[in-house]
């Protein structure tokens, strides 16, 4: 029986290892390149100071600004996810019958073939769901090094969804909000994201500034609208989006 070496590059997770050494490789030589080399980026700068915002989301040097959007997009619904893993416990269709953040924001759910009102939980999975379908879309995103000027259509619309998950959370549960955004502080770096690349209305963002505390600095000389009052929103929302694809990818019901 003949046998194949295994190259490792130093970064091969050991059985039985400890999670404080899970990420201790040599970041100076990571052998990452292609299409993860974004992600890869930013995974880098998560782990080296989460605190550092304009370190991990400002655009780097020779960086394609799309592509670069596209790769903090998909590691927010990485972060969602585990924010919505800790709320099911608590977030339950009894507790939380809607989707809402304030009193003054009713959301409906975009996953069907109609918006329809879901509960809080039920809105917070099927946003995940069809959000990951689409970004893995080959017609919408055929490549994750290259992605399609019409394409940028897309992002406003996921981003403002995914939002709608934190503020659910900040407003109804903030204690699970609380745990998870002091050791990630991922919803700071989601609306510094938004914000830096002009992705949401500022009217939109609902989530008061002091509720962060890695650079809450950084939203000082801005045009920031956390707090503001809103209204009803159907899955449409209110932004005026850039012109539509060529081919438009509907959002895919989930069953």
């Amino acid at each position: 029986m003949s046998t194949t070496r295994r190259v490792s590059n130093g970064r091969r997770r050991r059985t039985a290892s400890r999670a404080s050494g899970a990420w201790q490789w040599n970041k100076e030589n990571s052998g990452i390149d292609g299409s993860l080399l974004l992600q890869e980026r930013i995974h880098l700068a998560l782990r080296a100071d989460p605190e550092n915002i304009p370190a991990i989301v400002d655009l780097p040097t020779g960086v394609d600004s799309l592509c670069w959007q596209y790769e903090h997009i998909r590691q927010t619904v990485a972060d969602a996810s585990a924010l919505v893993v800790k709320l099911r416990a608590v977030c339950t269709a009894q507790d939380c019958p809607k989707m809402v953040a304030t009193d003054s924001w009713h959301f409906l759910c975009a996953a069907h073939k109609e918006p329809k009102e879901c509960c809080a939980i039920d809105y917070c999975m099927h946003t995940l769901e069809s959000t990951t379908v689409l970004l893995n879309n080959p017609v919408a995103f055929p490549c994750r090094s290259s992605i399609p000027h019409e394409s940028l259509f897309y992002f406003p619309n996921i981003v403002r969804r995914l939002y709608r998950i934190f503020a659910h959370a900040f407003f109804h549960h903030r204690d699970q909000f609380d745990l998870m955004e002091t050791s990630t502080h991922m919803c700071e770096r989601f609306t510094y994201f938004l914000m830096k690349f002009g992705l949401m209305q500022s009217k939109l963002l609902l989530i008061p500034v002091e509720a962060f505390t890695a650079q809450p600095d950084s939203f000082l000389n801005s045009s920031y609208g956390g707090g503001a009052v809103g209204q009803t929103v159907s899955a449409q929302g209110l932004l005026s989006p850039p012109a539509k694809p060529r081919c438009l990818i509907p959002e895919l019901p989930v069953k």
